[in-house]
């Protein structure tokens, strides 16, 4: 588990190769390290666990997330964009309020995959990214 600057970020199941974490707080520009560190952490685990490497895959789950700036959207561009690079994948889940009007009123919801719920994000299930499937 990762804590700082009012965020919490935490490895809270593995399920079918993927590592579902939950953001609890907010991400801004105080923040976003504890992001980074722990999708960094996710990657080195992918990278260098027993069997040899594997694809990095990753469901946020944005449920408890009460706020998220454009710093902090950036950053999740980011490691979306080093996930997919590493054979990976990056997909949030469970955006509400703040951080899913910052999706829509941006235009990401169209660019990262969005998923209503963790279980849809999981199995990858309808249109990501589409406003539909929020």
């Amino acid at each position: 588990m990762e804590e700082a600057g009012g965020l919490v970020a935490q490895v809270v199941a593995q399920e079918g190769g993927a590592d579902v974490v939950a953001l609890v707080g907010e991400i801004d520009y105080d923040s976003a390290q504890v992001f980074s560190d722990c999708l960094l952490d996710r990657l080195a685990d992918a990278a260098g666990g027993e069997g040899g490497p594997r694809p990095c895959r990753v469901v946020l789950d944005l449920s408890a997330m009460g706020f998220m700036d454009s710093y902090g959207l950036s950053r999740v561009l980011t490691h979306e964009r080093l996930l997919r690079a590493s054979g990976g994948w990056l997909r949030l889940a469970a955006p509400h309020g703040q951080t899913r009007r910052l999706l829509e009123t941006t235009g990401m919801e169209d660019v990262l995959p969005v998923y209503p719920d963790v279980p849809s994000a999981l199995a990858g299930a309808d249109r990501p990214g589409s406003a539909e499937s929020l």
